[in-house]
């Protein structure tokens, strides 16, 4: 009631004070400050976990979760999903909001310090890491032309790519979907004992070596 008893006896008080309302609504949404990429910092946390050759049931059991029942004791823990496949194990951890991310990290990495005690001895370290909301890719590029597969990956790995490497603010270049070159070696069984390498044996052997024996044998 007072504003309208005041608007109806000083009506020039009000249109002044709407004025001034309306004038500096237009100035400060002017000068409002906008951000296309905000800084955001979501308390995301990762848990990757490698074991090879071992089967997802094997990797359920033994590996995510005895992960699991450590990190459920880190307070803020909002939600934890996983996932298990044949030699992988992944555990994410949704934060609550309040919480640091690295802080949040280093509880997480202190847990699972304690829950190595209860994995297989001969898995692979697990990789603990935040999730940026900025490392994700901005800007997606597809190449297409009358070139053979081959030579399009090869023009976008060595002449693409180091361009645009090049240009400022640019973090990192990934590459998919592209057909690399290979190498195909033909052995013939007679000399697969004077060079001591079984494609079924030793599959990491040096390529060179195995030529080098192939052309003194």
């Amino acid at each position: 009631m007072f504003l309208s008893d005041t608007s109806v006896r000083r009506p020039v008080v009000a249109t002044v004070l709407t004025l001034a309302l309306v004038f500096f609504g237009i100035l400060g949404y002017q000068r409002v400050g906008i951000d296309l990429f905000p800084q955001v910092d979501f308390p995301f946390v990762t848990v990757t976990t490698t074991l090879l050759g071992a089967a997802p049931e094997v990797m359920d059991t033994d590996v995510t979760d005895p992960i699991e029942e450590q990190i459920n004791t880190i307070e803020g823990v909002k939600h934890i999903t996983s996932s298990s496949g044949y030699g992988f194990s992944q555990v994410v951890v949704e934060f609550e909001l309040y919480r640091d991310s690295d802080s949040a990290v280093q509880d997480v990495r202190a847990k699972v310090d304690l829950a190595k005690r209860k994995l297989p001895t001969d898995i692979d370290p697990p990789i603990i890491d935040k999730l940026d909301i900025n490392a994700i890719p901005i800007l997606w590029l597809s190449m297409s032309g009358n070139l053979s597969p081959q030579r399009l990956g090869m023009l976008a790995d060595e002449v693409l790519r180091p361009q645009l490497e090049s240009i400022k603010g640019v973090g990192t270049i990934n590459l998919d979907g592209y057909a690399k070159r290979e190498v195909r070696v033909w052995l013939t069984g007679r000399n697969w004992k004077h060079t001591g390498w079984h494609p079924m044996i030793s599959p990491g052997h040096s390529l060179p070596k195995i030529l080098n024996c192939q052309g003194d044998h």
